[in-house]
C-alpha cells in the first residue's frame, strides 16, 4: 500500500463519463465509469502512467494495488495511457478518483463533522469544479445546467463573510482553457515576436546575399543573353534557385523543431 505524495496537488476529481467523454482508453486495467461514481461505491482510484512506473513497477503491476489518500486506502483499477495530461496540461494528476470520493474523503479528514457540513464545504470552497461537453454550444449548456445550478444555489445558503457565490460560468471549448491563456499568453506573444524578429534579420541576411551573388553573376547573365537564352528563362532558373534554397531550410527548420520537440 503506497501513501500518495502531494495529494492535495496531485489529485483529480472526475465524474464517472470523464474519461469516456474525452475518448480514453486504459493502458492497462479500466477507467472510471459511472457506477464507480455514485453513493457506496468501492473507493477505487486510477494513476497515471508515470506514477504507475514510479511507485508499481509498470502499468501492467499497478491494478489491484492499494493507494493511500488521506489515509483512506483507494484500490487502483487502471492506468491512463502514456500520452494522457489530463482536461488541462497545465495541471498533470496523478491520480483519479470518482467525483463522490470527496465526500469520503472529506469525512475521512474530519470524522466529527456531520454530513450535511461535508456537503456545505464541498460546495462552497475555494475549489473550482469544471466540466466540458460535446455536440452543444455554449448557450445550449447555459440553457441545460442555468436552471439546476441556480436551484441549488438558492438551496445553499451557506455565505461566509469575504467569501464569494458559487458562480456558473460557460465557455466555447475551441478558445481553450482561460487559465492557461492568462498565464501563457503574455510569454507566448513575446516569444512570438522575438522569433518574427529573428527570422525578418535572417530574411534580410539572405536577400542581401542574394543581391551580392547576383552582381558577381552579372557577366554569367550577360553571356547567357548574349547566346540567345530569353530574359524569362533566366528569371526562371533564379527563381528555381532561390525556391530551392527556402525549401532546403525549411526541411531543416522541420527537422530541427521535429529533433527540439522530442528531447
Amino acid at each position: 500500500m503506497f501513501p500518495a505524495a502531494g495529494a492535495d496537488r496531485q489529485r483529480e476529481y472526475v465524474s464517472g463519463g470523464y474519461f469516456s467523454g474525452l475518448g480514453v482508453s486504459a493502458a492497462s486495467g479500466r477507467l472510471i465509469d459511472p457506477d464507480d461514481d455514485r453513493a457506496g461505491a468501492p473507493a477505487v482510484a486510477v494513476v497515471s502512467y508515470a506514477l504507475s512506473e514510479a511507485r508499481f513497477g509498470g502499468p501492467a503491476s499497478a491494478p489491484g494495488q492499494a493507494i493511500l489518500l488521506d489515509r483512506i486506502p483507494f484500490t487502483i483499477v487502471g492506468v491512463t495511457p502514456r500520452e494522457f495530461f489530463g482536461a488541462d496540461p497545465n495541471v498533470v494528476p496523478a491520480v483519479y478518483v470518482p467525483l463522490h470520493a470527496n465526500l469520503v474523503l472529506q469525512a475521512g479528514t474530519n470524522t466529527r463533522a456531520p454530513l450535511n457540513a461535508i456537503r456545505m464545504r464541498i460546495s462552497t470552497g475555494s475549489c473550482r469544479w469544471r466540466g466540458c461537453a460535446r455536440g452543444v454550444t455554449a448557450a445550449q449548456a447555459q440553457a441545460a445546467l442555468g436552471p439546476a445550478f441556480f436551484a441549488w444555489k438558492a438551496s445553499t445558503d451557506t455565505k461566509r463573510p469575504n467569501e464569494d457565490l458559487p458562480t456558473l460560468v460557460v465557455r466555447e471549448s475551441a478558445s481553450g482553457l482561460d487559465g492557461l491563456q492568462r498565464t501563457y499568453s503574455k510569454p507566448l506573444y513575446l516569444l512570438l515576436a522575438l522569433v518574427g524578429l529573428i527570422l525578418a534579420i535572417a530574411c534580410a541576411n539572405i536577400a542581401n546575399l542574394l543581391l551580392a551573388r547576383s552582381a558577381a553573376r552579372a557577366r554569367e547573365m550577360a553571356v547567357r543573353l548574349s547566346i540567345g537564352a530569353g530574359r524569362l528563362r533566366v528569371i526562371r532558373q533564379l527563381l528555381t534557385e532561390s525556391l530551392l534554397l527556402s525549401g532546403i531550410g525549411g526541411a531543416l527548420g522541420v527537422v530541427f523543431a521535429i529533433w527540439a520537440f522530442a528531447f
